[in-house]
């Protein structure tokens, strides 16, 4: 399955309030990581990330808005760091590896604006438990994001707890590029908040729309 990102998808960080129940929630082999987000992060620490982005998939079956709730792990075994999807928020059909395809959103989603110009906008509100995450923003400076973060955390990604991971290919130039970091005017998000402080250490965008390809997937048939 390839998936195509659409221009400005977003990162919001949070610094983790309860490591132990984030922890409890990753595969054996994993540990919670302090991994810059920024290249010049000089005290990086354990973050709760929402990437909220437009997607389009092939097989045409995922059209829409999709926000993933993820941190950043370490192998112990292997000494690599991983993205690890804890939860996903989205109006669009979706792929799990423990579920597989669901056909229905869990969310509405509306972007009054994809980020043209110096606002970002952004309101999604949950049909699970009506959770919100609302956000109004003013494009500022860019930044050159963590190689590790970006690029090397991507290659390998785990879902949950489960502990075969998924194999991502993708441009890692392109990924790699400088992000854009945004100024928040207003946020309200309800999700996971137990587990996370309440204002956050990091907001940016890719401003460059990227692809990736999922292999190695036959484990979750």
């Amino acid at each position: 399955m390839r998936l195509h990102i659409h221009p400005s998808s977003l990162w919001i960080a949070y610094g983790i309030r309860r490591p132990s129940e984030v922890q409890a929630r990753l595969p054996a082999n994993l540990r919670l990581a302090s991994v810059p987000l920024y290249a010049n992060d000089k005290r990086p620490s354990p973050k709760l990330l929402f990437n909220a982005y437009d997607v389009t998939s092939e097989p045409r079956y995922m059209h829409g808005h999709r926000i993933d709730v993820q941190t950043i792990a370490y192998d112990t075994r292997r000494h690599t760091v991983h993205l690890v999807v804890l939860d996903c928020i989205t109006d669009a059909a979706h792929w799990d590896p423990s579920a597989g395809i669901r056909m229905f959103g869990n969310a509405r989603c509306s972007r009054p604006s994809r980020g043209v110009g110096d606002d970002y906008t952004l309101h999604v509100t949950s049909l699970r438990d009506r959770g919100v995450l609302s956000l109004r923003a003013r494009r500022g400076e860019r930044r050159a994001v963590g190689w590790r973060f970006a690029v090397e955390a991507n290659r390998k990604c785990y879902f949950r707890d489960l502990a075969a991971p998924f194999q991502m290919v993708f441009d890692e130039a392109n990924v790699g590029r400088p992000v854009r970091e945004l100024s928040v005017r207003t946020l309200t998000n309800t999700f996971w908040a137990r587990e996370r402080y309440e204002a956050p250490s990091h907001v940016f965008v890719h401003e460059q729309a990227m692809s990736f390809a999922m292999v190695n997937l036959t484990n979750f048939a």
